[in-house]
């Protein structure tokens, strides 16, 4: 096993090389996600100070399926939000590092649905 400041070297190589990913809690997700083809319409510090890294998808993210593949830690919660006039988003955050995995609030024609396996289906 790596000693911490091994690992933390790497993930910042990574980052220099592919840009910043998730916390360890919510990368295998956004991995899965990025590997079934979604493309990610925004990242970074979305909302206010409280938000860290941010990922943004152009799909719908099923929760019940996802938490059928994915063993999430127990601080990742479902987060949705309606807005009236400043967007709706639904997907995963860590309340432990302040990430976030958001796609569309709800299933749309034609918009992917990434359900934890490896290709989105499409409705």
């Amino acid at each position: 096993m790596l000693p911490a400041l091994a690992i933390l070297v790497v993930e910042k190589r990574f980052e220099r090389e592919n840009g910043p990913m998730t916390c360890e809690h919510l990368r295998a997700l956004e991995e899965a996600i990025i590997a079934a083809g979604l493309a990610e319409t925004f990242r970074g510090q979305a909302w206010s100070k409280n938000c860290r890294e941010w990922v943004y998808f152009n799909g719908y993210i099923d929760p019940a399926a996802v938490r059928q593949h994915f063993a999430l830690a127990d601080c990742v919660k479902e987060h949705s939000h309606r807005g009236t006039h400043d967007g709706q988003e639904s997907g995963f955050v860590c309340r432990q590092c302040w990430d976030g995995i958001m796609g569309a609030y709800e299933p749309q024609a034609g918009l992917a649905v990434f359900t934890g396996q490896r290709a989105p289906e499409d409705l």
